[in-house]
């Protein structure tokens, strides 16, 4: 299968693994927040939905570290890929059915339960070296119990998400529509918040601090997002950026780390193709964008990044999602 690639200059950025890590390419994000904080400002209540500012009220619950998403209808993707990094062709899209997501990103105190349950490998650990992305792996990092689990697989992040010691039992990794629903609301926002990339209270994007901070030790060269700084040169907690959650009150949608779908990218169809859900390996998708997002298209809400399954990176974490209670 061929894919198409976009031309070195234009890709996603993420970290540059050491050579001889043959799964240390790129990681998987499983969209869970088990054991997330308490509700951000504005967020509604798990009975209570809202999209794209309507307020509906519902007998659909949540478990409490999760956030309601009501079905609805917005348009999906872009009309210009150059706005949204290979965005899928606009086209209106039907989510016919309620679901719930994780408030926040799977925190590695959260994915620690997993592992300790026997249920989860561990992901690649932090290591204090210079040149290569296991510096930026947050698994073993002091004082990164709440910031999100990267640097894991597609796999891991699927058995995050099954595992049954969730509140409420097993969850899933989110179909490629859910994501992008969850973070565009029936409006089709542009980001999680809204249409302006504004306020860098809002996200942990790729700023000066990003850039100075990595040339200190020794990453590959990185451009700045023009005119932000967000103070954090690396991961941020996972219940941090209240300002830019979605209207529903899930975090981090835009920036921090991305997050792996249920989907297998195909690129044989279009150059910007559809997904089709595998269970297998192959190329995977990941959402959202991360802290070393330095360019508006990269984090755009219907921007996607592909990555081979079976790869790791620390632009890469957990979000999770289920069916109503």
């Amino acid at each position: 299968m061929n894919h198409p690639t976009a031309p070195a200059h234009d890709r996603p950025l993420r970290p540059h693994l050491a050579p001889g890590l043959s799964r240390g390419v790129l990681g998987l994000l499983v969209l869970a927040g088990c054991h997330g904080p308490a509700p951000a400002p504005g967020a509604r209540p798990a009975g209570e939905a809202t999209s794209g500012g309507a307020t509906t009220a519902t007998t659909a619950r949540c478990p409490g570290d999760m956030v309601l998403v009501p079905a609805g209808q917005f348009i999906i993707g872009t009309a210009d890929p150059r706005t949204g990094f290979d965005g899928m062709p606009a086209r209106p899209q039907v989510v016919a059915s309620a679901y719930c997501m994780d408030r926040t990103e799977v925190s590695v105190e959260a994915y620690r339960r997993c592992t300790a349950a026997g249920a989860c490998a561990e992901p690649v650990p932090f290591h204090d070296s210079h040149g290569n992305g296991d510096f930026l792996c947050n698994w073993n990092r002091p004082g990164a119990d709440r910031h999100p689990a990267n640097c894991v697989t597609w796999a891991k992040a699927q058995a995050y998400c099954a595992w049954s010691g969730h509140d409420g039992g097993a969850r899933r990794l989110p179909t490629e529509v859910e994501w992008e629903f969850a973070a565009r609301g029936t409006a089709a926002r542009t980001y999680a918040w809204g249409n302006e990339l504004a306020g860098d209270d809002r996200a942990n994007l790729c700023g000066a601090e990003c850039a100075e901070y990595l040339h200190t030790v020794d990453f590959p060269a990185i451009t700045a997002l023009n005119g932000w700084t967000d103070r954090s040169p690396r991961t941020s907690p996972v219940d941090a950026h209240p300002a830019g959650a979605s209207p529903e009150g899930i975090l981090n949608l835009t920036g921090n780390v991305g997050e792996w779908v249920a989907e297998r990218y195909d690129g044989s169809t279009t150059p910007y193709s559809e997904l089709r859900v595998s269970e297998q390996g192959g190329i995977g998708v990941i959402r959202g964008g991360s802290m070393l997002s330095s360019t508006p298209r990269h984090v755009h809400a219907a921007a996607r990044n592909r990555e081979i399954v079976t790869s790791y990176a620390a632009t890469e974490g957990i979000r999770c999602v289920r069916d109503p209670l």
